[in-house]
């Protein structure tokens, strides 16, 4: 898989930084909460993927707490330097600061039907759309509440790795690459 993903990187003249996160989205059951993406990174020397999930879960598109517009998707591609280290909820992760990140670019699901469709409007602003873990002890089993458009690490101990593998790599900001399932095996 790493060689799959420096081949795209190359063939679509996107940067290679010296740590790159990516995600791959499975689009199916999201009506049903399931946790079933991929998340991870790849370095020169390593390659790491996880599960997670890279979309928002049933209880924020169906909340009366959702967001008006629709509730948030990222968009897949690349997103340029999305990411610093920072605060999610009082614990460190990589958020979308406005004063040291670009926007985060995404469509709304205005109709709530967990579709991507003619209704739904592609938006480019700072939405606090981060990168961080579920729960801070446990493996949960479904989305929840952990997600309104994030892109979350199912596992503690892997959303830990993560992290301290962004901080050791110096890097101040991160890019990701959010792939559908079926660009890369």
């Amino acid at each position: 898989m790493k060689q799959q993903l420096l081949n795209y990187y190359n063939e679509n003249g996107l940067p290679i930084q010296g740590f790159n996160l990516f995600g791959i989205r499975d689009e199916s059951g999201l009506n049903k909460d399931v946790i079933n993406d991929q998340i991870g990174f790849f370095t020169e020397d390593e390659f790491f993927v996880c599960l997670g999930t890279t979309d928002p879960g049933v209880y924020w598109t169906l909340s009366k707490e959702r967001n008006k517009g629709g509730t948030f998707h990222l968009l897949e591609g690349h997103h340029e330097k999305v990411w610093c280290i920072g605060k999610h909820k009082g614990y460190e992760a990589l958020v979308n600061d406005w004063q040291k990140c670009k926007p985060t670019k995404g469509w709304r699901d205005a109709n709530y039907n967990f579709t991507r469709d003619a209704k739904d409007v592609v938006v480019c602003d700072y939405f606090g759309v981060n990168f961080h873990r579920m729960d801070q002890n446990i493996i949960v089993k479904l989305i929840g509440k952990y997600s309104g458009g994030c892109q979350v690490v199912q596992s503690p101990k892997d959303f830990a790795y993560i992290l301290q593998k962004a901080k050791d790599s110096g890097q101040k900001t991160f890019n990701y690459m959010l792939f559908k399932k079926g660009e890369i095996a």
